[in-house]
């Protein structure tokens, strides 16, 4: 998986992109089909760090996790 810090196009407020490989990209894609309008808790080291809503199914593996961060915010989420 690879994650960076990107810049929505429209506010230019700070997001984070995330690219899966094929593997992560399948199991992803089942996870957000099966919880649409639902929030998915990401866990490190079993501590949840983040909860985003899912608002469509990322079937291929490429996703950005958007919301008011701030660039520190952003940057840790990575």
């Amino acid at each position: 998986m690879r994650s960076q810090v990107t810049f929505d196009p429209n506010t230019s407020q700070p997001q984070v992109s995330l690219e899966l490989n094929d593997e992560g990209a399948k199991i992803f894609g089942e996870i957000t089909k099966r919880n649409l309008g639902k929030l998915v808790a990401i866990y490190i080291d079993g501590i949840a760090i983040s909860a985003p809503g899912v608002q469509s199914e990322i079937p291929d593996g490429k996703a950005v996790i958007s919301g008011r961060f701030s660039i520190q915010e952003a940057k840790d989420l990575v």
